[in-house]
């Protein structure tokens, strides 16, 4: 596997996709793709701000090889991501994502890397995340460089072809599968019914998710994704994001340093892990279950807005 190219992901935030780039500077990747969104119809500053996110990617001066994905209308993320991201995979058998609210740490490029071509040849792992939010008391080995979950996260993370040509947009499996079915995967009866009720939010529009279709195709196929135990960016998603309009449930913890060779080395499960993501991240509770339709009707409210 030779150079893997990072995809950064744009739309009307110039100020973001700048801090972005510059947060790049130190490990500089020799293969730069970029994709930026449309502007909406119905909002006046679109045109404006969508241009000079387009004008910033002149700031990435440490290759040549740049390419970028421009939208004249507004796509909405449920489809600009997987678009963006097939777009890349059409040349490439594999891809770093990061979108335009993620400042990377120094080690997250290396990181993704080497874990693209670590586990390049295991099936089961369909997904490189970048983001970690479990504290060392809630890993089952708070030593080790990594760990299998099966929870993704969207905001710095890498895939292959071969795990992204299962993508399926119509979300047929979250649909279709039975609690008993989800619960078999995620061995918490829990968090399969808020599952459940995630997917069925996001088949009835009520949340815009490209990352809930992603998980489902993972799961249908019994897969897993690859998390680091130390966190290797900044989120800044929590001011101006789509379905981010509160602070988290959760504890941001600083850009930490990790062992690069542990990736390595073999890489287990964390169940432990794994329940305290279903739980503090997603509200896999019975209050999370009760209040999910409420919080996705005002998300809805607040995005028309």
């Amino acid at each position: 596997m030779g150079s893997i190219p990072v995809l950064l992901l744009g739309f009307n935030r110039p100020e973001r996709i700048i801090d972005l780039i510059e947060s790049l500077r130190m490990t500089s990747p020799p293969i730069v793709r970029i994709a930026i969104d449309g502007p909406r119809a119905t909002h006046p500053d679109d045109p404006r701000r969508v241009g000079e996110t387009r004008a910033a990617v002149e700031r990435i001066d440490w290759t040549a090889d740049v390419d970028t994905l421009i939208r004249d209308t507004n796509l909405g993320l449920e489809r600009a991501v997987p678009e963006a991201v097939s777009w890349v995979l059409d040349e490439f058998e594999s891809v770093i994502v990061i979108e335009d609210d993620v400042g990377v740490g120094p080690q997250f490029v290396e990181f993704a890397t080497r874990a693209l071509q670590a586990f390049e040849d295991r099936p089961e792992v369909f997904h490189v995340s970048g983001y970690n939010v479990v504290p060392h008391d809630k890993l089952s080995n708070p030593a080790a460089t990594a760990r299998l979950s099966r929870v993704p996260e969207s905001f710095a993370w890498a895939t292959w072809r071969r795990a992204w040509q299962h993508y399926d947009p119509k979300l047929t499996w979250g649909s279709d599968c039975s609690i008993a079915e989800l619960s078999e995967v995620l061995q918490s009866r829990t968090a399969a019914i808020r599952w459940k009720q995630n997917f069925a939010l996001a088949r009835h529009g009520r949340i815009s998710s490209w990352a809930y279709r992603w998980i489902a195709s993972i799961w249908s196929h019994d897969g897993y994704c690859l998390s680091p135990n130390r966190n290797l960016i900044t989120y800044r998603g929590y001011s101006g994001g789509t379905h981010t309009r509160r602070r988290a449930r959760w504890t941001e913890f600083p850009i930490e340093p990790v062992d690069l060779v542990g990736i390595a080395q073999p890489i287990e499960f964390d169940a432990t892990a794994d329940a305290y993501l279903h739980r503090q991240v997603f509200r896999a509770t019975p209050l999370g279950i009760g209040l999910g339709p409420a919080e996705a009707l005002a998300l809805q409210i607040l995005k028309r807005r």
